[in-house]
């Protein structure tokens, strides 16, 4: 359920992600919702109310399954989808980068790709 957080000295983005969702690295979910209180990140100030929103627990993909690109794809974006967790995207490469090529920016639409499982 969404709620509300008080800021204290000390805090920083990364550690009210971790207090509330046991996971640091969802601190820009914190971030979105708040950038009208928040203009940089990395200078918390105590006495701040934050909103702090709900966060969806990603439902893990089967071993071995597959996912076939779609133009504007990006492997930080189907990494998030399959993971909840964009910065995944190497594993994702990792086991297709014969498919892939060497360059992982250059995700062509149509191709097929095996996920990795959790």
């Amino acid at each position: 359920m969404a709620t509300t957080y008080t800021t204290q000295a000390g805090d920083s983005l990364w550690s009210i992600a971790q207090q509330f969702y046991g996971d640091g690295a969802q601190w820009n979910v914190i971030h979105e919702a708040n950038r009208n209180v928040i203009a940089d990140p990395n200078a918390i100030q105590a006495g701040w109310s934050l909103y702090i929103p709900d966060v969806a627990t990603p439902q893990p993909p089967q071993p071995h399954h597959t996912y076939t690109t779609v133009a504007g794809d990006t492997l930080w974006a189907i990494a998030q989808r399959f993971y909840g967790d964009g910065s995944q995207w190497e594993r994702i490469y990792t086991v297709n980068q014969s498919v892939i090529g060497p360059d992982a920016n250059a995700l062509q639409a149509g191709t097929t790709l095996t996920i990795p499982g959790s």
